[in-house]
Formats: structure tokens, sequence, C-alpha cells
């Protein structure tokens, strides 16, 4: 997708252009709205927050990333740390290819350019979320919160090693015809398939590397690929830190007071 054409879906959907790597959620979300693009935190994050995860196995997190994407050859890239204090804070520290800070609480979301002094605040009905993060904790609950959203299993098998275990509707709230199939080995979600009624791969989602806090599983890595335009995503977690105290700079941020700030109501 050209710059072009992810200008035209920000104006289609009512959204502002704040620049290449304004944000990791806009970007995502409109494109995901207007493409059909559909990966599992995408849907999940429309169902419950991170409070609902958080309360089963931990306090507070960080975690640096570095999320990529692209089509075929995945080269646009996106680094830095997300830091997550229950029950609704997330502070997202971008530092590469630019320096940017995206602060979420709830129902209101802080993208701030400390080196541009400049700040756009958008308020929602439903609470904010960070996709790609959803892909790291989302494994926290048991079912992947898909109960939540009207999902049933409807299928359990063993293939060798893997567990299967497949969703589907009724009272599915999403745009979804098929359904999803969860793959597990050792405890350890290492898949997800998305499916349309007569079977059709629509994408994939891979877990791998895990790191196991509490008796949980969290994939270092994910890779995204949606059919059949061969669009891909990859997010690689490192150096997770569960129940630490985070830094007062992060706890306690606040705007400068001159900073030039937009609010926007979305």
């Amino acid at each position: 997708m050209t710059v072009a054409e992810e200008n035209r879906i920000h104006r289609q959907s009512g959204n502002y252009r704040l620049g290449l790597h304004s944000s990791l959620v806009f970007r995502r979300v409109a494109i995901y709205a207007v493409c059909g693009r559909l990966i599992l935190l995408v849907v999940v994050s429309q169902f419950f927050s991170f409070s609902d995860l958080a309360a089963q196995v931990f306090k507070t997190l960080s975690v640096e990333f570095e999320h990529s994407e692209g089509h075929g050859l995945i080269n646009d890239s996106t680094i830095g740390v997300i830091y997550y204090q229950r029950p609704d804070y997330t502070f997202v520290k971008v530092v590469e290819p630019i320096t940017q800070s995206i602060i979420f609480r709830d129902s209101t979301m802080v993208i701030y350019y400390p080196n541009e002094g400049r700040a756009f605040q958008f308020s929602s009905s439903n609470p904010y979320g960070l996709p790609f993060f959803y892909a790291f904790i989302a494994v926290a609950f048991d079912d992947l919160g898909l109960s939540k959203s009207g999902l049933s299993i409807t299928n359990s098998e063993m293939l060798g090693d893997t567990l299967l275990v497949t969703w589907g509707p009724p009272g599915f709230t999403v745009a979804l015809s098929g359904n999803i199939t969860a793959k597990y080995v050792d405890n350890g979600l290492t898949a997800l398939e998305f499916r349309e009624k007569d079977g059709q791969l629509i994408s994939i989602t891979r877990y791998a590397h895990h790191f196991e806090y509490r008796g949980v599983k969290f994939p270092l890595e994910v890779l995204a690929e949606h059919f059949p335009d061969n669009y891909r995503e990859r997010v690689v977690y490192s150096n997770p830190q569960f129940d630490v105290e985070l830094p007062a700079e992060i706890l306690d941020f606040q705007l400068p007071a001159d900073v030039d700030l937009k609010v926007v109501k979305w």
C-alpha cells in the first residue's frame, strides 16, 4: 500500500494523517477496517480491556519491540518500548524511525512528538488499545478471549504433539463468516488460522520463541500473513519485565505546558 493510498484511507475514515509512523494504532485500524485484514488481536481488542488480561497474571509490564510490515518483503519497521500498568495505562515509547510517545488511558489516546512540540489527543466512547500488543498478552487467557466475542469451540483434536482448537459462530459480532483455529504445542500457542466458510485461508498468525511467566507462555515473535495479497506483519518482543516498578517519568508523564495540542473526537 502506498502512502497516497494510506492518505486516502484516512480521509475516508475521518482520521487525521499524522505521518507514516504516527500511529501504530490508527494506521493499522484504518487499514484493517478498509481492506478487511483481520488478525486475532484486532478482534479480541473489541471485547475486553488490558486489565482483564493483566488481572490474571501481572500488574505491570515493560517489553521492547520491533514492529515491521509490508507486502511480500517486510521493510517498514518501528522500534520502541511498551510500558503497561494495571488497570488501563499503556505508554508506548517509539525510538525509531522517529521519536514519538503514544499514551493510552481508557478511552483517551495521546500521540506526542517531542522534537516537533506537537501532540494529538483522541477521545472515543470505546477504550483504545494497541492491536499488536494484544499479540503478546492475549495468551494470558486460556481461550484467548474469544468466548467473550460470542465464539464457541466447534472442534478440538490432537494431531501428533499439536492441539487444534477451532472456534466459530454463532454470535460472532465482527465481519467473519468462517472460523478460527488455534494451534498449541506443549501448552504454547503456535498459530492462529482464519478461514472462510469454504475453507479458504484468509490469514495465519504464527507465534514463536515463547517466554514463560507464571505458567503462561508469551510469544516473543509474532508473524501475521494475509492472503491473497501477501501482506505481512511481524513483531519481535525482547526483554520482557513483569511486575517491576516502572520509571517515574513514564507513570507521571504530562505533556509540556507549551506543546501544540490538537484535541480530536473520534
